[in-house]
This record gives structure tokens, sequence and C-alpha cells, in this order.
């Protein structure tokens, strides 16, 4: 525990623009601990999903359209403001993995100037495709993480918060 300010030493003083931190697609895939231990990275695209409060998703130039690659998922920090679905941002955090793709946490965003990525049409698709491999089995599809699709079924049950309602 620490008795004073005193007692805090700064290594390096912060940089003159916060969101001037090296790309996260310049990172080859490491270990979790390797890829947390990176320090402060970037990422500019567009926000195609807000929920939870502070969790967003988004695409990237990198996106190739058939898996999870191009994908950001950010983790904002308590204080930050959200984005809206469509904006073209910036956003500085540290890199962390979530098994799938590379992510931001704690972090922070701006708007950014460029052309937000279109807008694609929903997929029809049935719940099998989406968390069944091709024999079948269980497993969780992330070709189609970030894509907007459409589902056909019955709605059992709404839980969760109102900033967080799940369908069952």
């Amino acid at each position: 525990t620490l008795s004073s300010t005193n007692d805090i030493t700064v290594l390096a003083p912060a940089p003159a623009d916060p969101f001037d931190a090296p790309p996260l697609n310049s990172i080859i895939r490491e270990t979790p601990d390797e890829i947390a231990a990176l320090g402060r990275r970037s990422v500019v695209g567009t926000v195609i999903a807000v929920w939870r409060g502070n969790r967003v998703l988004v695409k990237t130039e990198e996106y190739d359209g058939a898996s999870a690659s191009g994908l950001v998922r950010l983790e904002l920090t308590r204080d930050a403001r959200l984005p809206q679905p469509g904006m073209f941002i910036r956003a500085v955090g540290r890199p962390a993995t979530d098994h799938y793709r590379l992510n931001l946490v704690s972090a922070r965003w701006q708007a950014f100037p460029g052309t937000p990525t279109a807008e694609t049409p929903p997929r029809a698709t049935d719940v099998r495709q989406l968390l069944q491999d091709d024999n079948g089995r269980s497993v969780i599809q992330t070709r189609w993480h970030g894509r907007a699709v459409r589902i056909h079924g019955t709605v059992r049950r709404v839980s969760g918060a109102d900033d967080a309602k799940s369908f069952h």
C-alpha cells in the first residue's frame, strides 16, 4: 500500500497525444501474457455494435468478411462516453485476447476523419450455422462475428438488465 503520493515514481511521461499508439494489427500473434505486456495500441474503424454499457465492436480496414480477423472488441474505461454504431473512430487501449481476436481493454475513443465502412444488409441464417461446424459439433463460428444476421424462431424468455437483454 501507498502511504502518500510521494511513494509514486513516474517512469515515463504521458504522450503529448494520448491517441498516439502503434496499431493493434502490427502485433504478431503471441501468448495472452505477451499480448497484455505490449503496452498501448490503437485501431481505426467503423463502430458496428455497442452493448453492456462499455463494449464496442469495431470493424477495421483489415476485416476480411469471412472470419473474426479485423474485428476488435473495445472495453471502454468507466468514464468514457459511448460511440454510436456507424461512427468512424480511433481507439487506444491495452491489448488483450478472447481466443478469437485481439481486443483493447481500458480503451478510450475519439471521432476520426474518414469514411465508415458501408453497412451490409442482414443475412438470413439459422442457429445451426452460427453454433455448429460442418459435422454438427457445437462450436462458435467466428466467420459470423461482426455480421448482421436475421434468424427466425420463438422467443421463450428474455433476461438481463435493460442495457444487456438476452433472448432465449
